[in-house]
């Protein structure tokens, strides 16, 4: 068979002719052929390695031996300095008769240089030298903290003395009210409400006010001392009194509950409060003079006058 042109072609490569020591460049190898030309075994390893003393980091061969062109890749290196010379590198390739012809590239060269710029005394890459210690100064450093510290105290001295808590809301100055004492106390009350202290988390505050309420308010209606009393002494009063025992037993409990927060030994939430006012008011309802005794207050008003 007579071909139109020379049945196989080759080229080589690098991508680039002058490097560093370590640096990586790519050799290439491609070969072009007529589809009825068989290719021989073609290896370019030992021009690489053995003849231009290259190193092989990585490489890719044809997959496919029918696959045109076929092209080979060298990632190569090197760690000595001079000219790396990479010679031809042979293609067999099988023709009609049987007989075997090899066809060969084209040389390269490729310069290697040392990292040492050049006028430079040294030879030889030396060894890293070690790291010197150098000694710390920590004086700075505590004057920094003890500024911070100084400074810190003044803030803190500063704030104690111009920072004054909000007074808590005091109830007014006690004056015996001349309508009955169940109206006085529900208006009292009304009162603490409109307030919102329990808004505010000054529960303390709200049940002893609404605590000292419901005190006056037994002073005034049964002419009891409950004020200066504690809750169990008023409990011990109440034994001579002409009430209601559910009645005796609901408004001691009550102000129990109200000592406990008052001395901090239970902390309520918003709903609790708004239960002990709603007791609170319960408590004067449930206890405020009936009719008939309302008609016997009258009476023995009358014959006083």
């Amino acid at each position: 068979m007579a071909y139109a042109a020379d049945p196989v072609t080759a080229t080589v490569e690098v991508s680039q002719t002058k490097m560093t020591i370590g640096d990586q460049i790519t050799f290439t190898l491609t070969v072009h052929h007529d589809p009825q030309v068989p290719l021989g075994r073609i290896d370019p390893t030992p021009q690489l390695v053995d003849s231009a003393g290259f190193e092989i980091i990585d490489q890719t061969v044809p997959a496919n031996p029918e696959e045109i062109p076929q092209i080979w890749r060298f990632i190569i290196t090197s760690f000595e300095t001079g000219n790396r010379h990479i010679p031809p590198i042979p293609i067999p390739y099988q023709l009609d008769d049987g007989s075997t012809k090899i066809l060969k590239t084209n040389s390269i060269d490729v310069l290697v240089s040392s990292v040492i710029a050049k006028g430079d005394s040294a030879t030889e890459i030396r060894p890293i030298k070690p790291v010197i210690d150098m000694p710390v100064n920590y004086l700075p450093y505590l004057l920094g903290l003890l500024g911070l510290i100084i400074a810190g105290v003044a803030a803190f001295l500063l704030w104690k003395k111009y920072h004054k808590p909000k007074p808590a809301p005091e109830m007014p100055k006690w004056v015996k009210p001349q309508e009955p004492p169940h109206i006085w106390a529900i208006k009292e009350l009304e009162r603490i409400e409109a307030l919102h202290l329990p808004e505010r988390g000054e529960f303390k505050v709200y049940y002893t006010q609404v605590s000292e309420c419901i005190r006056r308010y037994i002073e005034l209606r049964f002419a009891v001392d409950a004020l200066e009393r504690t809750t169990w002494e008023l409990a011990q009063d109440f034994q001579g009194i002409d009430l209601n025992e559910t009645h005796k037993k609901e408004i001691i409990q009550f102000l129990e509950i109200c000592d406990l927060i008052k001395f901090a030994k239970a902390t309520p939430n918003l709903e609790d409060t708004r239960s002990a006012m709603e007791t609170a008011k319960s408590i004067i309802t449930a206890t405020k003079p009936s009719n008939t005794e309302k008609e016997s207050i009258n009476a023995t008003s009358s014959e006083a006058h």
